[in-house]
Formats: structure tokens, C-alpha cells, sequence
């Protein structure tokens, strides 16, 4: 599944982001909303993953969510390159992580962002 792919290459870019400001973990901000079956489970795993990593704070979904709620982003489907900054600037996230259920399939698409400079590292 693509977002395990995507776990894997989170766990190796946290090496990175430690590198540059070891003192204080990566925030890393996912979103996947209206998930469910095999892609939610697969969502829930890569949560688990990533916060169980030395240098990584995963927030809260629906702290996430609210915040993308009350700010009326992604109304046209993914977040843009502009959204990922500005979840990053709301939530003092570094990395931002946006799954959507592909329709009529178990499988997901993923893309994620530097949320701090708005530069896509993924897109599946």
C-alpha cells in the first residue's frame, strides 16, 4: 500500500530534520479524512510508526482536523504547496501528511509537505 511506502520514507526524512534542530522533536501533522476499512487501519499504523520514533511529536488527527475544519482548507480535494504552510504556521508542524481514499478502492493517496517551506516530498 502507498502509505506504508510513504511511512518508510518519513522514518529515513527524520533523520534529517533532527540534523537541523536536534533539540526539539519534528511535528509531524496527518491528515485523513473520511477514511475507513484498510486505508483508515493503514493511517492508524503509520501514526503509530512515526510516533513511536526518537525526534518525531506526531499531533493529534483531530486537532488537525479541526484546525483544517475552521480554517476551510482543502475544499478542492489535496492541500496545496500554500495550505501546507499555512497548517504548518497554525500547528507548528514541520512535516504535513494529506491521505485521501482513492473512490471505489481500498487503496489511498498520499502527499506530503515540508510544511515549513511548502516543498512537496510526496506524492503517490
Amino acid at each position: 500500500m502507498r502509505l506504508m511506502l510513504l511511512i518508510t520514507f518519513l522514518l529515513g526524512l527524520t533523520n534529517s530534520w533532527a540534523g537541523e534542530n536536534a533539540a526539539q522533536p519534528s511535528k509531524v501533522a496527518l491528515l485523513g479524512p473520511d477514511l475507513s476499512g484498510r486505508p483508515a487501519a493503514a493511517l492508524a499504523l503509520a501514526e503509530a510508526a512515526l510516533s513511536t520514533r526518537d525526534g518525531m511529536e506526531v499531533l493529534e488527527r483531530a486537532a488537525v482536523a479541526s484546525v483544517v475544519r475552521e480554517q476551510k482548507l482543502f475544499t478542492g480535494g489535496f492541500a496545496t504547496s500554500d495550505e501546507a504552510i499555512q497548517i504548518g504556521q497554525l500547528l507548528s508542524a514541520d512535516i504535513f501528511v494529506h491521505v485521501e481514499a482513492m473512490p471505489g478502492e481500498e487503496s489511498v493517496a498520499v502527499v506530503a509537505f515540508d510544511a515549513r517551506r511548502g516543498v512537496r516530498l510526496a506524492d503517490e
